[in-house]
C-alpha cells in the first residue's frame, strides 16, 4: 500500500523563438548539459525539500499565434514524467490538472467581450478574390452560388412569406415534387445593414465570438467551436443545438470561408464529414444536420457606412431520430427562421 508520496522537483530549460508569422514558440525541457544540471542539483540540494525530493522529466511547447494587436491564441502541449513508483493512470490524470494551467491564465487576462470582438473583426484582413481560391475552396463556392438559379425558375418560383421582422424580406422556393422524395425548401432574405460590408463580414465569419457564443450558452445550446483553421478567411466550424423534446440535439459540422469579387464581399458554407471532439461523450447522440449557404454584403449607393444583406440558405438530412424523424413542414418552418 502506498503510503507516502516524495516531493517532486522541475529543473528545465526555457526557450523561445519568433516565426515568420509573428507567432512566437516557447520550448521547455530537460537539462542536458552537465555544467547546467550540477548548478541545478546545488540550488536543489541546498533546500531540505529539495533534498527528499524526486527529480520529474517534462518537454513542451507553447505556441502564441496573433489574432489581433491585442488578442493571441495560447496553445500548449506538454508530456511528463514523474519517477518512482507512481501509476500511470494517476499520472495522466495529474498532467490533465497541470493542462487547466492554461485556463488560469485565460482568466487573468479576459477584457470586455464586446472591445475583444471588436478589434478581432477590424484585424480581420480583406479576403482573396474568388479566382485566387483553391479547387476544394471554389468546390464549396459552387454549391453555395447554385442554390439560387437553382431549378426553372417558372416552375419552382420564389413565394413571399410574411417575415418575423418589418425590415427584412423573406421568400421561400419548393423544388417540383418529386415521388419518393422530400420536398427541402430554398430560403432567402436581404434587409440593410448601418455598417459597412467589411464589418458585416467579420461578424458574419467569426464564428465563435465572445458575444455570439455567450448567446448560444444563454439559449441552452451545449457546444460552439472553431475545429480547424486553413488560413485566416477558412475554416471548420461546430456547433451542438438544443431542440425541443423528444427530438435528439442537432449537430452541424461546416466548412466557412470568405471571398470578393467585383467588389462584393462574400461568405460561404457548406456542410462536411468531420468529427469534432467536444471533449465529452454525451454528446454522442447528437444528430448531424446539413446546410449549405451564401450571404453577399454589398454597399448602399457608394455609401461607407451602410450595406445590403443577402442570404439564400438551404437545409438538408434534418431527420435521423427523433427520436426518429422531422417532418418535412418542419424543415420549412426553420429554413424560414435560420434566414433572419
Amino acid at each position: 500500500m502506498l503510503t507516502h508520496v516524495c516531493g517532486r522537483v522541475v529543473a528545465s530549460y526555457w526557450v523561445w523563438r519568433q516565426e515568420i508569422d509573428s507567432s512566437i514558440t516557447l520550448a521547455f525541457g530537460d537539462i542536458y548539459d552537465p555544467a547546467d544540471l550540477a548548478a541545478a542539483n546545488a540550488i536543489i540540494e541546498a533546500d531540505p525539500r529539495g533534498s527528499r525530493s524526486i527529480r520529474v522529466a517534462t518537454r513542451g511547447t507553447w505556441r502564441l499565434t496573433p489574432i489581433a494587436p491585442n488578442l493571441c491564441r495560447a496553445t500548449l502541449i506538454q508530456q511528463g514524467e514523474t519517477g518512482g513508483i507512481i501509476p500511470a493512470w494517476l499520472l495522466n490524470l495529474k498532467l490533465k490538472s497541470t493542462l487547466t494551467f492554461v485556463d488560469e491564465i485565460r482568466s487573468r487576462s479576459l477584457r470586455n467581450g464586446h472591445l475583444v470582438d471588436a478589434e478581432v473583426r477590424a484585424a480581420l484582413p480583406p479576403p482573396p478574390r474568388l479566382e485566387q481560391l483553391d479547387e476544394s475552396q471554389r468546390s464549396i463556392v459552387a454549391k453555395c452560388v447554385a442554390l439560387e438559379p437553382m431549378g426553372d425558375l417558372s416552375r419552382d418560383p420564389w413565394t413571399s412569406v410574411r417575415s418575423t421582422s418589418p425590415f427584412v424580406r423573406m421568400s421561400l422556393r419548393l423544388p417540383a415534387k418529386k415521388k419518393g422524395k422530400r420536398q427541402l425548401a430554398i430560403g432567402r432574405a436581404s434587409t440593410t445593414l448601418d455598417c459597412s460590408p467589411q464589418i458585416a463580414l467579420a461578424w458574419w465569419f467569426d464564428f465563435a465570438s465572445r458575444e455570439r457564443t455567450k448567446t448560444s450558452a444563454e439559449e441552452g445550446n451545449p457546444a460552439r467551436l472553431v475545429w480547424t483553421t486553413n488560413g485566416q478567411h477558412d475554416n471548420v466550424i461546430a456547433s451542438i443545438k438544443k431542440v425541443p423534446f423528444p427530438l435528439h440535439p442537432r449537430e452541424l459540422v461546416a466548412r466557412q470561408l470568405c471571398a470578393t469579387d467585383d467588389g462584393v464581399l462574400s461568405w460561404f458554407t457548406s456542410s462536411v464529414d468531420q468529427n469534432p471532439d467536444y471533449g465529452s461523450k454525451k454528446y454522442a447522440r447528437a444528430v448531424r444536420a446539413r446546410t449549405t449557404a451564401a450571404v453577399r454584403f454589398k454597399l448602399v449607393d457608394g455609401r461607407d457606412d451602410q450595406c445590403e444583406l443577402h442570404l439564400v440558405q438551404h437545409f438538408g438530412k434534418l431527420c435521423v431520430r427523433v427520436a426518429t424523424h422531422v417532418p418535412h413542414i418542419h424543415t420549412h418552418v426553420r429554413t424560414k427562421g435560420a434566414a433572419v
